[in-house]
């Protein structure tokens, strides 16, 4: 998963979510308003509250944030507002 900030869209969250279809693939992309709803939505699907600090300490640094190493079911996915 992949977290970004638009440089215009201060306060805004896009969620990328890749897949294993492998590189070039396009990936499905969510937009949340505040991090404080897109943390409580991947919390809620089993990211742990160290994998949310370090992909914010990243947003905030970069403007990009990664979250690897989770596999998200088709209900967490829609859960998320993934569009499948």
């Amino acid at each position: 998963m992949h977290i970004l900030t638009p440089a215009h869209g201060e306060g805004t969250y896009l969620l990328a979510v890749s897949n294993a279809r492998g590189a070039g693939a396009a990936m499905p992309t969510v937009n949340y308003l505040s991090w404080d709803g897109l943390s409580t939505r991947l919390g809620d699907c089993g990211v742990t509250k160290n994998a949310l600090v370090a992909a914010k300490a990243e947003l905030d640094l970069s403007g990009i944030g990664d979250i690897r190493e989770i596999e998200l079911t088709r209900e967490q996915l829609c859960y998320l507002g993934v569009a499948l």
